[in-house]
């Protein structure tokens, strides 16, 4: 099982997403509208997420993945809190 290296979550939240190894779908995602960070695009709910035009299968998989990978899953808000 290849465990990545630990990353602070401030870090994982607030470094470039372009810099960070997040798949290509979610990267071009994030750049279009505008999310430079991660902390930026999870602002937003995963129902959000899933409105937006451009929010593929892939970015869902991808965002799902790399929080998974860094143990982070709990940052996703699944509804948006009203």
């Amino acid at each position: 099982m290849n465990i990545p290296e630990f990353i602070p979550t401030r870090q994982l939240l607030d470094n470039p997403i372009k810099e960070q190894g997040i798949a290509d779908p979610l990267k071009r995602f994030a750049e279009s509208h505008g999310f430079r960070t991660l902390r930026e695009l999870l602002d937003h709910s995963l129902q959000e997420l899933l409105a937006m035009p451009g929010f593929s299968t892939e970015c869902y998989r991808a965002l799902i993945g790399f929080l998974e990978r860094h143990q982070r899953l709990y940052l996703l808000q699944i509804t948006s809190q009203a």
